[in-house]
Parts: structure tokens; sequence; C-alpha cells
């Protein structure tokens, strides 16, 4: 009898353990996996993760982990990635942190729009655009940070600009108290303190 119980335990822990992570494709050569019990979501293979479309109660072109959005507190966009999709990560309200990798060159229109709970940000040297309204609704934003040896992009006090620091392009939502925007800087991007 003891044995029996033993065996119907272990089978029932296989099949949770098979419910705990969740998998699929997100690009011609990338592979997402989940893990619920650790809310890591993993992005790895090779080339452009897809864009998605996200249009509320239509049911169409959601990203594969939708249904996992509000279980995601992890994101690890693994070395060989080169694009982050548009609208990948929307409304992922509990994401807590994003590792992005140094093959990332390009990060999708809205790609972290309304993660709420992000609240810094690592650009790596190798990103050399970022979409339209990439961190808009980030409440809780409160630093991005720019690799020094990005050619392109560049950061001061978590504030994004370009390179030279001519161009304000993104304040962070969730930076709270006065600012004052540099004497250098020459033009302010489109929603830079939306």
């Amino acid at each position: 009898m003891k044995t029996k119980s033993l065996l119907l335990f272990i089978v029932s822990l296989i099949a949770l353990s098979s419910f705990a992570q969740q998998s699929g494709s997100c690009g011609d050569n990338l592979k997402w996996t989940f893990n619920s019990e650790t809310g890591m979501l993993t992005i790895s293979g090779t080339g452009a993760m897809d864009d998605y479309l996200f249009i509320a109660d239509d049911g169409n072109s959601y990203t594969p982990w939708y249904n996992y959005g509000y279980q995601i507190k992890y994101v690890e966009i693994k070395d060989g990635v080169t694009h982050i999709g548009n609208k990948a990560f929307i409304n992922c309200t509990d994401i807590i942190s994003v590792m992005i990798s140094n093959s990332v060159v390009s990060i999708g229109d809205q790609a972290f729009s309304s993660c709420s709970s992000l609240t810094s940000l690592i650009i790596p040297s190798s990103v050399t655009s970022i979409g339209e309204s990439a961190f808009s609704y980030c409440t809780g934003l409160i630093s991005i940070d720019v690799d020094n040896a990005n050619p392109l992009y560049s950061s001061e006090e978590g504030v994004l600009f370009n390179k030279e620091k001519t161009k304000l392009i993104f304040f962070p939502t969730g930076k709270s108290g006065s600012y004052t925007i540099p004497h250098y800087v020459v033009s302010i991007e489109n929603d830079a303190f939306f």
C-alpha cells in the first residue's frame, strides 16, 4: 500500500512540474519558456522576436505568453535574440526585472508599455533602435541606464538621451520630484514626459 501511495505522489509531482513550465515559439528561431513557480519568462534562440498586436477583447494577435501576463515577474532575453517585438510585454504589470542580452539591437514599439512594477532597466551597448512609446505607462520606472559603449543612446540620472545628450528621449514615469532639463538639450522627443 505504501508503494502505491508513493508512486501516486511521484506521478502527481511530475504532473505538477509539467504545468509549472510552458513554452512555445516567438520567432522563426526563437523559443519562449515560462516557469510559473519562479515567474521567469525566458526568450532564447537566434534572430528577431515576432511583433504583436494588442487589441483588447478581440482574441486576435496577442503574445503567446498573454495568459501568463500577470504571473510574469522576471524576463530574460538570452544571447542570440536580436529584436524585442512590438508590444511584446505590454500590460505585464508584475514584471519587476528585465535582463536584455548584448545581442539585442532593437526594442519594438510599446515593448514594455504598462509594465508598472518595473523600476529600472539597463539598455545594453548593442541597442541601436528604441521604438515609439517603448516604456509608456511604466508608472514604477525610475531609472533607465544605458551602457557607456552604446553608440546611439546615453543616460544621465536615469533619463534616456541620444548619445550626444542633445535630445531627451524619455523621462521615466515613476521618477518623482523636480527636474531641470540640461542646457545642452536642444530637442525633446514626442511623449518624453507623457
